[in-house]
């Protein structure tokens, strides 16, 4: 091993995962193990959220029973409506989903998506959509968002920084609409894709759909 590797391997928290995936997860039912791989993909644990990304209708329940269990969750209000992963087990799951699952990632972050953007909280729809990798969905919801950002709805350097995210490679100009994002790419303040400050949100999905 290289050293730094070899630090890893004998980290506390590379024991940790060890140590869960081997003795531990194995002898949790077979039911509570789908649900907590598939729910780790969220930050926040929320019945009908989990309901959606889960594709179960009995999140409440599960998220109760794990509390009482002791099982991986706190719970984020006193009326018990949302939970979190401790941190460590959040990194756990997380990891031993990408390396078990690795086809089911995207699906389960597409559905987390989804749910945000029906329930209108923008930010999280865009921030799941880009870790499924569909760039077009996230740049078709950053353009959706725009008018919140105008309105103060959402902050405009939370927007940039979830524009800024977006793939660089279909970034051209040529033939680029006047005031697009694209046509800002000779601005000084110029962002990853030629998406600047004066971006109107028009645009953004021409970027990343571009050949």
């Amino acid at each position: 091993f290289t050293p730094s590797l070899d630090c890893f391997l004998c980290s506390p928290s590379f024991l940790f995962y060890l140590f869960f995936v081997v003795v531990v997860f194995p002898l949790w039912p077979a039911l509570i193990r789908t649900y907590v791989l598939q729910a780790a993909v969220l930050d926040r644990l929320c019945a009908l959220l989990a309901n959606a990304v889960t594709e179960r209708y009995d999140s409440k329940e599960m998220l109760s029973g794990l509390e009482r269990s002791n099982l991986c969750v706190i719970p984020l209000d006193d009326q018990r409506q949302c939970y979190r992963y401790h941190q460590l087990f959040a990194d756990v799951l997380q990891t031993y989903l990408r390396e078990t699952q690795p086809d089911q990632v995207a699906p389960l972050h597409l559905r987390a998506s989804a749910w945000y953007e029906q329930n209108e909280f923008p930010p999280d729809a865009i921030r799941h959509a880009l870790a499924a990798g569909d760039f077009v969905r996230a740049a078709g919801l950053i353009e959706l968002a725009w008018p919140a950002v105008e309105e103060g709805d959402i902050q405009s350097d939370l927007w940039l920084g979830l524009a800024k995210e977006l793939p660089g490679p279909g970034c051209h100009t040529q033939g680029a609409p006047a005031g697009s994002a694209a046509g800002c790419a000779s601005s000084a303040a110029l962002l990853p894709c030629g998406i600047t400050s004066r971006t109107s949100r028009t645009g953004i999905s021409a970027l990343v759909k571009a050949p």
